[in-house]
Protein backbone atom coordinates (compact mmCIF):
# COMPACT_ATOMS: atom_id res chain seq x y z
CA UNK A 1 0.00 0.00 0.00
CA UNK A 2 2.91 2.74 0.55
CA UNK A 3 4.94 1.49 -2.98
CA UNK A 4 1.35 2.38 -4.13
CA UNK A 5 0.70 5.79 -2.33
CA UNK A 6 4.39 6.56 -3.47
CA UNK A 7 3.70 6.17 -6.94
CA UNK A 8 0.42 7.99 -6.82
CA UNK A 9 2.13 10.95 -5.37
CA UNK A 10 4.75 11.19 -7.76
CA UNK A 11 2.67 10.72 -10.49
CA UNK A 12 0.44 13.68 -9.30
CA UNK A 13 3.29 15.89 -8.56
CA UNK A 14 4.13 15.25 -11.91
CA UNK A 15 1.38 16.25 -13.68
CA UNK A 16 0.46 19.27 -11.68
CA UNK A 17 3.98 20.42 -12.20
CA UNK A 18 3.91 19.99 -15.98
CA UNK A 19 7.70 19.71 -17.23
CA UNK A 20 9.39 18.76 -13.68
CA UNK A 21 11.68 16.39 -13.90
CA UNK A 22 12.49 14.08 -11.19
CA UNK A 23 16.45 13.78 -10.16
CA UNK A 24 17.79 10.54 -9.69
CA UNK A 25 20.14 9.92 -6.45
CA UNK A 26 22.79 7.54 -5.86
CA UNK A 27 21.10 6.61 -2.70
CA UNK A 28 17.87 5.78 -4.40
CA UNK A 29 16.35 2.22 -4.23
CA UNK A 30 16.22 0.22 -7.55
CA UNK A 31 11.95 0.82 -6.93
CA UNK A 32 12.48 4.83 -6.74
CA UNK A 33 14.93 4.81 -9.29
CA UNK A 34 12.24 2.75 -11.60
CA UNK A 35 9.21 5.55 -10.76
CA UNK A 36 11.35 8.48 -11.30
CA UNK A 37 12.67 6.61 -14.76
CA UNK A 38 9.29 6.04 -15.60
CA UNK A 39 7.93 10.01 -14.72
CA UNK A 40 10.92 11.07 -16.43
CA UNK A 41 9.95 9.46 -19.61
CA UNK A 42 6.50 10.37 -19.61
CA UNK A 43 7.33 13.98 -18.99
CA UNK A 44 10.28 14.84 -20.99
CA UNK A 45 9.18 15.83 -24.52
CA UNK A 46 9.57 14.28 -27.88
CA UNK A 47 13.41 15.76 -30.04
CA UNK A 48 14.29 15.86 -33.62
CA UNK A 49 10.66 16.71 -35.15
CA UNK A 50 10.21 19.22 -37.62
CA UNK A 51 7.93 21.73 -36.45
CA UNK A 52 7.32 23.09 -40.11
CA UNK A 53 5.29 19.59 -40.61
CA UNK A 54 4.40 18.38 -36.86
CA UNK A 55 2.82 20.55 -33.91
CA UNK A 56 3.75 18.99 -30.77
CA UNK A 57 1.52 19.48 -27.36
CA UNK A 58 3.07 19.70 -24.26
CA UNK A 59 2.71 16.49 -21.81
CA UNK A 60 -1.06 16.34 -20.98
CA UNK A 61 -3.04 13.25 -18.92
CA UNK A 62 -5.51 11.94 -21.73
CA UNK A 63 -8.98 10.25 -21.76
CA UNK A 64 -10.47 8.35 -24.48
CA UNK A 65 -13.79 6.54 -24.57
CA UNK A 66 -14.73 4.44 -27.92
CA UNK A 67 -17.49 2.61 -29.86
CA UNK A 68 -16.54 -0.37 -31.60
CA UNK A 69 -17.69 -2.45 -33.80
CA UNK A 70 -14.92 -5.81 -33.52
CA UNK A 71 -14.57 -9.54 -35.30
CA UNK A 72 -12.53 -11.27 -33.86
CA UNK A 73 -11.95 -14.94 -34.66
CA UNK A 74 -10.68 -17.76 -36.11
CA UNK A 75 -11.47 -19.95 -39.33
CA UNK A 76 -9.84 -23.41 -39.28
CA UNK A 77 -9.97 -26.07 -42.26
CA UNK A 78 -7.87 -29.45 -42.39
CA UNK A 79 -7.49 -31.54 -45.99
CA UNK A 80 -6.95 -35.29 -45.08
CA UNK A 81 -7.17 -38.77 -46.46
CA UNK A 82 -8.82 -41.78 -44.49
CA UNK A 83 -9.02 -45.14 -45.67
CA UNK A 84 -12.91 -47.59 -46.14
CA UNK A 85 -13.54 -50.60 -46.74
CA UNK A 86 -14.81 -51.25 -50.40
CA UNK A 87 -16.81 -54.60 -50.85
CA UNK A 88 -16.10 -55.73 -54.44
CA UNK A 89 -18.78 -57.17 -57.07
CA UNK A 90 -17.10 -60.64 -56.30
CA UNK A 91 -16.98 -60.52 -53.11
CA UNK A 92 -14.02 -59.31 -51.84
CA UNK A 93 -12.83 -56.12 -49.63
CA UNK A 94 -10.46 -53.48 -50.89
CA UNK A 95 -9.33 -50.73 -48.69
CA UNK A 96 -9.24 -47.34 -50.17
CA UNK A 97 -7.96 -43.89 -49.52
CA UNK A 98 -10.49 -41.36 -49.71
CA UNK A 99 -10.11 -37.58 -49.29
CA UNK A 100 -12.06 -35.35 -46.94
CA UNK A 101 -12.15 -31.67 -46.02
CA UNK A 102 -13.55 -30.09 -42.47
CA UNK A 103 -14.14 -26.28 -41.91
CA UNK A 104 -14.52 -24.61 -38.72
CA UNK A 105 -15.70 -20.71 -38.10
CA UNK A 106 -16.48 -18.87 -35.24
CA UNK A 107 -20.23 -18.65 -34.98
CA UNK A 108 -20.14 -14.61 -34.10
CA UNK A 109 -20.50 -11.71 -36.39
CA UNK A 110 -19.39 -7.65 -35.71
CA UNK A 111 -20.05 -7.25 -31.73
CA UNK A 112 -20.64 -4.10 -29.88
CA UNK A 113 -17.24 -3.12 -27.21
CA UNK A 114 -17.17 -0.18 -25.58
CA UNK A 115 -13.55 1.17 -24.34
CA UNK A 116 -11.80 3.41 -22.04
CA UNK A 117 -8.02 4.40 -22.20
CA UNK A 118 -6.15 6.76 -20.97
CA UNK A 119 -2.71 8.59 -21.73
CA UNK A 120 -0.20 10.62 -20.91
CA UNK A 121 2.97 11.50 -23.40
CA UNK A 122 4.72 7.98 -24.00
CA UNK A 123 2.77 5.47 -22.46
CA UNK A 124 -1.08 4.52 -22.87
CA UNK A 125 -3.33 1.72 -21.48
CA UNK A 126 -6.43 0.51 -22.72
CA UNK A 127 -9.67 -1.83 -22.12
CA UNK A 128 -12.65 -2.70 -23.90
CA UNK A 129 -15.42 -5.35 -23.63
CA UNK A 130 -18.36 -6.73 -25.02
CA UNK A 131 -21.80 -4.91 -24.53
CA UNK A 132 -23.83 -7.94 -24.63
CA UNK A 133 -25.62 -9.50 -21.89
CA UNK A 134 -26.68 -12.79 -22.68
CA UNK A 135 -22.98 -13.30 -24.06
CA UNK A 136 -22.05 -12.52 -20.54
CA UNK A 137 -18.07 -10.44 -21.50
CA UNK A 138 -17.33 -13.31 -24.07
CA UNK A 139 -15.05 -10.64 -25.90
CA UNK A 140 -12.36 -8.67 -24.38
CA UNK A 141 -9.31 -6.82 -25.14
CA UNK A 142 -6.65 -4.70 -23.44
CA UNK A 143 -3.68 -2.89 -24.43
CA UNK A 144 -0.62 -1.08 -23.33
CA UNK A 145 1.23 1.14 -25.70
CA UNK A 146 5.27 3.37 -25.28
CA UNK A 147 6.41 5.49 -28.06
CA UNK A 148 9.35 6.91 -28.01
CA UNK A 149 11.27 8.86 -30.78
CA UNK A 150 10.65 6.65 -33.66
CA UNK A 151 10.09 3.45 -32.04
CA UNK A 152 6.67 2.37 -31.00
CA UNK A 153 5.73 -0.44 -28.75
CA UNK A 154 2.29 -2.53 -28.25
CA UNK A 155 0.96 -5.28 -26.31
CA UNK A 156 -2.23 -6.27 -27.10
CA UNK A 157 -4.37 -9.07 -25.51
CA UNK A 158 -8.12 -10.45 -26.56
CA UNK A 159 -9.78 -12.90 -25.55
CA UNK A 160 -13.08 -14.69 -27.45
CA UNK A 161 -15.31 -17.32 -26.45
CA UNK A 162 -17.81 -18.93 -29.51
CA UNK A 163 -19.44 -21.73 -30.70
CA UNK A 164 -17.99 -22.81 -33.81
CA UNK A 165 -20.21 -23.58 -37.59
CA UNK A 166 -19.03 -27.06 -39.13
CA UNK A 167 -18.49 -28.80 -42.55
CA UNK A 168 -17.32 -32.02 -42.95
CA UNK A 169 -17.19 -33.29 -46.91
CA UNK A 170 -15.26 -36.70 -47.01
CA UNK A 171 -14.92 -38.26 -50.47
CA UNK A 172 -14.98 -36.51 -53.79
CA UNK A 173 -17.88 -38.93 -55.93
CA UNK A 174 -21.74 -38.25 -54.22
CA UNK A 175 -22.80 -41.63 -55.73
CA UNK A 176 -20.50 -43.47 -54.01
CA UNK A 177 -21.21 -45.24 -50.39
CA UNK A 178 -18.37 -43.32 -48.59
CA UNK A 179 -20.03 -39.74 -49.50
CA UNK A 180 -20.99 -37.12 -47.04
CA UNK A 181 -21.51 -33.98 -46.95
CA UNK A 182 -22.55 -32.61 -43.30
CA UNK A 183 -22.90 -29.45 -41.76
CA UNK A 184 -23.47 -29.07 -37.69
CA UNK A 185 -23.40 -25.85 -35.45
CA UNK A 186 -21.94 -25.89 -32.09
CA UNK A 187 -23.12 -23.73 -29.12
CA UNK A 188 -20.57 -25.09 -26.48
CA UNK A 189 -17.70 -22.33 -26.60
CA UNK A 190 -14.03 -22.39 -28.25
CA UNK A 191 -11.98 -19.70 -26.22
CA UNK A 192 -9.44 -18.00 -28.04
CA UNK A 193 -6.46 -16.18 -25.95
CA UNK A 194 -4.37 -14.45 -27.86
CA UNK A 195 -1.15 -11.90 -27.70
CA UNK A 196 0.65 -9.67 -29.65
CA UNK A 197 3.40 -7.76 -29.40
CA UNK A 198 4.39 -5.35 -31.96
CA UNK A 199 7.04 -3.03 -32.16
CA UNK A 200 7.22 -0.21 -35.30
CA UNK A 201 9.98 1.82 -36.30
CA UNK A 202 9.19 5.02 -38.52
CA UNK A 203 12.22 5.99 -40.67
CA UNK A 204 10.93 9.67 -41.43
CA UNK A 205 10.20 10.37 -37.74
CA UNK A 206 11.62 14.34 -38.70
CA UNK A 207 7.95 14.90 -40.33
CA UNK A 208 5.91 12.43 -40.12
CA UNK A 209 3.71 11.14 -37.07
CA UNK A 210 1.94 7.63 -37.15
CA UNK A 211 -0.62 8.32 -34.54
CA UNK A 212 -1.27 11.79 -35.66
CA UNK A 213 -4.86 11.19 -36.92
CA UNK A 214 -5.78 9.24 -33.94
CA UNK A 215 -6.06 11.94 -31.59
CA UNK A 216 -2.65 11.37 -29.46
CA UNK A 217 -0.27 14.45 -28.50
CA UNK A 218 1.53 15.07 -32.15
CA UNK A 219 -0.63 16.61 -34.69
CA UNK A 220 0.33 16.61 -38.31
CA UNK A 221 0.39 20.27 -40.26
CA UNK A 222 1.48 19.53 -43.51
CA UNK A 223 0.62 16.32 -45.22
CA UNK A 224 3.50 13.87 -45.15
CA UNK A 225 4.76 9.73 -45.64
CA UNK A 226 6.88 7.41 -44.17
CA UNK A 227 8.12 4.10 -44.62
CA UNK A 228 7.51 1.51 -41.38
CA UNK A 229 9.56 -1.04 -40.45
CA UNK A 230 7.18 -3.38 -38.18
CA UNK A 231 7.91 -6.49 -36.40
CA UNK A 232 5.45 -8.97 -34.18
CA UNK A 233 5.29 -12.00 -31.78
CA UNK A 234 2.12 -13.42 -31.72
CA UNK A 235 0.55 -16.21 -29.41
CA UNK A 236 -2.84 -17.60 -29.36
CA UNK A 237 -4.35 -20.76 -27.33
CA UNK A 238 -7.16 -22.65 -28.67
CA UNK A 239 -9.06 -24.98 -25.86
CA UNK A 240 -12.68 -26.48 -26.60
CA UNK A 241 -15.20 -28.61 -24.71
CA UNK A 242 -15.34 -32.20 -26.17
CA UNK A 243 -18.02 -32.96 -28.90
CA UNK A 244 -19.06 -35.23 -31.77
CA UNK A 245 -16.84 -32.85 -34.54
CA UNK A 246 -13.79 -32.67 -32.73
CA UNK A 247 -13.73 -36.48 -31.74
CA UNK A 248 -14.25 -36.75 -35.38
CA UNK A 249 -11.62 -35.17 -36.38
CA UNK A 250 -9.44 -34.17 -34.01
CA UNK A 251 -9.03 -37.42 -31.72
CA UNK A 252 -8.65 -35.99 -28.12
CA UNK A 253 -6.79 -33.20 -28.63
CA UNK A 254 -7.57 -30.87 -25.88
CA UNK A 255 -5.96 -27.72 -26.81
CA UNK A 256 -3.11 -26.71 -29.46
CA UNK A 257 -1.14 -23.18 -29.56
CA UNK A 258 0.06 -21.55 -31.89
CA UNK A 259 3.39 -19.36 -31.81
CA UNK A 260 4.56 -16.67 -34.94
CA UNK A 261 7.25 -14.46 -35.37
CA UNK A 262 6.99 -11.64 -38.12
CA UNK A 263 8.95 -8.92 -39.77
CA UNK A 264 7.50 -6.66 -42.00
CA UNK A 265 8.33 -3.43 -44.17
CA UNK A 266 5.37 -0.91 -45.43
CA UNK A 267 4.06 2.69 -45.53
CA UNK A 268 2.02 4.97 -43.94
CA UNK A 269 0.77 8.42 -45.09
CA UNK A 270 -0.73 11.32 -43.23
CA UNK A 271 -2.70 13.72 -45.62
CA UNK A 272 -3.93 16.99 -43.67
CA UNK A 273 -6.85 18.68 -45.44
CA UNK A 274 -7.21 22.01 -42.92
CA UNK A 275 -4.94 23.08 -40.23
CA UNK A 276 -4.40 25.45 -37.74
CA UNK A 277 -2.01 26.25 -35.24
CA UNK A 278 -3.69 27.13 -31.35
CA UNK A 279 -3.16 30.21 -29.86
CA UNK A 280 -0.06 31.02 -28.23
CA UNK A 281 -1.01 30.76 -24.47
CA UNK A 282 1.40 29.38 -21.41
CA UNK A 283 0.67 25.82 -20.52
CA UNK A 284 -0.77 25.15 -17.01
CA UNK A 285 -0.95 21.35 -15.99
CA UNK A 286 -5.28 20.75 -15.78
CA UNK A 287 -7.85 23.32 -16.93
CA UNK A 288 -5.15 24.59 -19.57
CA UNK A 289 -6.03 26.53 -22.48
CA UNK A 290 -2.90 24.87 -24.77
CA UNK A 291 -4.82 23.77 -27.30
CA UNK A 292 -7.43 26.54 -28.15
CA UNK A 293 -8.05 27.53 -31.33
CA UNK A 294 -6.19 23.95 -32.60
CA UNK A 295 -7.88 23.17 -36.05
CA UNK A 296 -7.22 19.30 -37.59
CA UNK A 297 -8.53 17.43 -40.25
CA UNK A 298 -6.11 14.35 -41.40
CA UNK A 299 -6.24 11.13 -43.18
CA UNK A 300 -4.12 8.59 -41.98
CA UNK A 301 -3.76 4.93 -44.08
CA UNK A 302 -1.28 2.51 -43.04
CA UNK A 303 -0.05 -1.06 -45.06
CA UNK A 304 2.30 -3.15 -43.96
CA UNK A 305 2.57 -6.73 -45.35
CA UNK A 306 4.55 -9.57 -42.89
CA UNK A 307 6.34 -12.12 -43.35
CA UNK A 308 6.31 -15.27 -40.87
CA UNK A 309 9.06 -16.64 -40.87
CA UNK A 310 8.50 -18.48 -37.72
CA UNK A 311 5.21 -20.35 -37.43
CA UNK A 312 4.71 -23.41 -34.80
CA UNK A 313 1.54 -25.17 -33.55
CA UNK A 314 1.36 -27.15 -30.00
CA UNK A 315 -0.99 -29.66 -29.82
CA UNK A 316 -2.20 -31.02 -26.75
CA UNK A 317 -4.06 -34.57 -26.51
CA UNK A 318 -6.37 -34.72 -24.11
CA UNK A 319 -5.26 -38.58 -22.97
CA UNK A 320 -2.11 -37.95 -22.98
CA UNK A 321 -1.27 -34.73 -22.10
CA UNK A 322 1.74 -34.83 -23.89
CA UNK A 323 2.52 -31.64 -25.85
CA UNK A 324 3.12 -32.79 -29.93
CA UNK A 325 5.33 -29.56 -31.75
CA UNK A 326 3.94 -29.09 -35.14
CA UNK A 327 6.12 -26.51 -37.92
CA UNK A 328 3.96 -24.73 -40.00
CA UNK A 329 5.24 -23.06 -43.57
CA UNK A 330 5.85 -19.46 -43.68
CA UNK A 331 3.03 -17.24 -44.49
CA UNK A 332 2.62 -13.58 -45.94
CA UNK A 333 0.28 -11.58 -43.37
CA UNK A 334 -1.23 -8.43 -43.55
CA UNK A 335 -1.47 -5.54 -41.05
CA UNK A 336 -3.37 -2.04 -42.37
CA UNK A 337 -5.72 0.60 -40.93
CA UNK A 338 -7.56 3.47 -42.05
CA UNK A 339 -7.85 6.59 -39.68
CA UNK A 340 -9.85 9.99 -39.88
CA UNK A 341 -9.52 12.39 -37.31
CA UNK A 342 -10.91 15.96 -36.38
CA UNK A 343 -9.17 18.06 -33.72
CA UNK A 344 -11.34 21.19 -31.82
CA UNK A 345 -9.08 22.54 -29.33
CA UNK A 346 -9.34 20.38 -26.28
CA UNK A 347 -11.76 17.68 -27.85
CA UNK A 348 -10.87 14.81 -30.88
CA UNK A 349 -13.45 13.18 -32.42
CA UNK A 350 -12.15 10.00 -35.18
CA UNK A 351 -12.64 7.09 -36.83
CA UNK A 352 -10.34 4.12 -37.49
CA UNK A 353 -10.67 0.74 -39.47
CA UNK A 354 -8.41 -2.11 -38.65
CA UNK A 355 -7.48 -5.52 -40.41
CA UNK A 356 -4.68 -7.70 -39.34
CA UNK A 357 -4.43 -11.34 -40.04
CA UNK A 358 -2.16 -14.41 -39.17
CA UNK A 359 -2.15 -17.32 -40.97
CA UNK A 360 -0.59 -20.85 -40.08
CA UNK A 361 -0.33 -23.96 -42.40
CA UNK A 362 1.25 -27.46 -41.73
CA UNK A 363 1.81 -30.72 -42.25
CA UNK A 364 0.89 -33.45 -39.78
CA UNK A 365 1.30 -36.92 -40.24
CA UNK A 366 -0.78 -39.44 -37.27
CA UNK A 367 0.00 -43.09 -38.51
CA UNK A 368 -1.07 -44.82 -34.98
CA UNK A 369 -3.64 -47.47 -35.91
CA UNK A 370 -6.75 -45.93 -33.77
CA UNK A 371 -6.41 -42.71 -35.92
CA UNK A 372 -9.42 -41.69 -37.88
CA UNK A 373 -7.57 -39.60 -40.24
CA UNK A 374 -4.05 -39.51 -41.47
CA UNK A 375 -1.94 -37.26 -43.59
CA UNK A 376 -3.44 -34.34 -42.61
CA UNK A 377 -3.13 -30.69 -43.27
CA UNK A 378 -4.09 -27.88 -41.44
CA UNK A 379 -4.70 -24.28 -42.45
CA UNK A 380 -6.08 -21.54 -40.46
CA UNK A 381 -6.36 -17.79 -40.15
CA UNK A 382 -6.82 -15.72 -36.78
CA UNK A 383 -8.21 -12.19 -37.94
CA UNK A 384 -9.18 -9.03 -36.50
CA UNK A 385 -11.38 -6.57 -37.87
CA UNK A 386 -12.72 -3.20 -36.19
CA UNK A 387 -14.57 -0.26 -36.94
CA UNK A 388 -14.51 2.48 -33.97
CA UNK A 389 -15.51 5.59 -33.60
CA UNK A 390 -13.68 7.91 -30.68
CA UNK A 391 -14.71 10.86 -28.44
CA UNK A 392 -11.29 12.09 -26.23
CA UNK A 393 -11.07 15.27 -23.91
CA UNK A 394 -8.13 16.13 -22.89
CA UNK A 395 -7.33 17.43 -19.25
Amino acid sequence: MKRFTLILLFLLSGLSAGAQYFPVNEDDGAILKGIKWTMNQMIRPSTNRDTTYLWVAPPELKIQVSNTLRKNGMTMSWSFKDNYDVILDDGSTRTISVPGTTRSDMLGGFTKNIGISASYNKFGFSMSRELNKKRKWHNKKYSFSYKTGPWAFNYSYFKIKDGMNYRITIGDDPSQTYYSDKKYTSDLDWTIRYHLFDVYYTLNKRHFAQDAAFGRKTIQRKSAGSVMLAARYMQAKISFDPNEYMAYCLGDIDTYTTYQVSVGAGYSYNLVFWHLDPQPTTFRAFNSNARKGLRNITLSMTLIPLFTAFNQIHLKPRSSGIVKSVLSKPQLNWLGNLSFGINIDRFSFGTRITYDRSLFKSYHSTKKPDDFFYNIHWKGNFYNVAFSTYLIWRI
